[in-house]
Formats: C-alpha cells, structure tokens, sequence
C-alpha cells in the first residue's frame, strides 16, 4: 500500500482497488498485477487481467485503450516472514 501511496494515489484509489480485487485472496494488493498510471489530473491504479490492462474508476476497472502510461509496481510481501 506504501509504494502505491508513494507514487500518488490517493488513500481512496487503494481502498477502492482492495475492495474490487476480492477475488485475489487476503492479500489483493501482492496477488493482483498492478499499475499506476501516468499522466492526467491524478495518478490512478491500473490491473492487469486476462490480457489486458484495467484502469480502476468510478464504475470499477474498466479496459483502456493503448498508450497509457503505465508503471507496474512489484508488492510482493516474503509469506515466510508471516509466519
């Protein structure tokens, strides 16, 4: 969640992403394939899913056309060190 916030989206973006991503387990955020888009008025979060990269917005994710700038972030939490 830091590194999402650290790259500009908004407390608001994170929690509407962990509450549409219910289908990927306790922990969404290191199990989804995500991205921050750049560019706009506000960074927002991108996922990718069955091919193709979902823009999260007011009606959930939503399929984008191509040339959004995209940055993937790696949030891969070490389930070892859960215990």
């Amino acid at each position: 969640m830091a590194e999402l916030l650290r790259r500009g989206a908004g407390h608001g973006a994170v929690r509407a992403a962990i509450d549409r991503l219910g289908g990927y387990g306790a922990w969404p955020l290191s199990e989804a394939r995500l991205a921050t888009v750049r560019g706009g008025r506000r960074p927002g979060l991108a996922l990718f899913e069955n091919g193709q990269w979902l823009v999260l917005g007011p009606r959930g994710w939503q399929a984008v056309a191509n040339g959004i700038a995209l940055d993937e972030v790696r949030l891969r939490l070490r389930r070892e060190a859960l215990g």
